[in-house]
Order: C-alpha cells, then structure tokens, then sequence
C-alpha cells in the first residue's frame, strides 16, 4: 500500500489519479471499517481543517486513543524543522505533522494511538485526505497505528500502519 503510494509522488501529475485509485481499493481492502468515534473525530479534524490559513485546501488532523483527543493540527504555510526532517520538498507544514508537534509539546504519547484526516476544498466540499508518504513515515516514527480518512471516493477508511 504505501509502495504504490510513493510512486504517486514520484509519477506525473497525469498519473496522479490512477495511483490514488489504486492505494484507495489497497487501503479499503486491508482496512476496517470505522467506527462511531472514528466518524466523530473525523468531523472534529473536519472542523479543525477550517482553522487552516491556506486557503486552497484546508486539512485538519486530529490524534486520539479511544475517546480522549490528544492533540490537533492543521496545515500553514509557515514550515517547521521537523516537517523537513521527512519532506524536503514540502514549503507549507501538514497538518499531520502540526499534530505530532502539538503532541509532543504537551508530552502526549502517541504509541497506539489514532489519527483522523480531513480535508475541505476551496469549493468547500470535503475530498480525499489519505496522508502523504513523507507524514506515514511520520506518523510511524512517533507510534501512530491507525489512519482514518476519506478515500478517494468519498467514503471514510481506516487503515494500519
């Protein structure tokens, strides 16, 4: 799954949409289904991805284990040490990252723990949010297990790392 993810980054533009397809059938397969609290905590990154100061495409993030929120973030155009740590084409911080970070600053824990994406277009409809390579990378790094976020069809998965 998150080979055919790389190779989205790596391809053409014109290619972007069939890879995605691919890693959403991956993810869907290997997935669960998410449960009420996934749904609930995607909608509060829903609402955080609102916060976001970029415009274009805002996405929110929020970590938890069970019911407890540990911490939250957004993408910003401003970018941060530890977002080029593992992306160093990246100019804005993701949201994912923002996430850790905040984490890290209250001494959160994230072994085992849950992160929900959401991302809203500049149209404001929701789209797909499954994370880049660079932020799985991330996310494993610091212990995070499990990924909910809307696949590339509009349907909320949730996937191991």
């Amino acid at each position: 799954m998150v080979v055919a993810y790389y190779h989205m980054h790596v391809n053409r533009r014109s290619e972007i949409s069939r890879f995605t397809r691919i890693n959403t059938i991956l993810a869907t397969s290997i997935g669960e289904v998410p449960g009420s609290t996934d749904l609930a905590k995607l909608r509060e990154a829903e609402k955080n991805a609102l916060r976001s100061s970029v415009r274009s495409y805002q996405i929110g993030a929020v970590i938890y284990k069970g019911k407890k929120t540990l911490s939250v973030g957004h993408n910003k155009w401003k970018t941060h040490p530890w977002q080029a740590r593992f992306n160093t084409r990246s100019v804005s911080l993701h949201a994912e990252i923002d996430a850790i970070l905040t984490a890290m600053r209250f001494d959160h824990a994230l072994s085992g723990s849950t992160i929900a994406i959401s991302r809203m277009r500049s149209n404001g409809n929701i789209g797909a949010s499954f994370p880049c390579f660079e932020c799985m990378n991330a996310l494993s790094h610091v212990g995070v297990s499990k990924v909910v976020c809307i696949g590339v069809d509009f349907n909320p998965i949730k996937v191991n790392l």
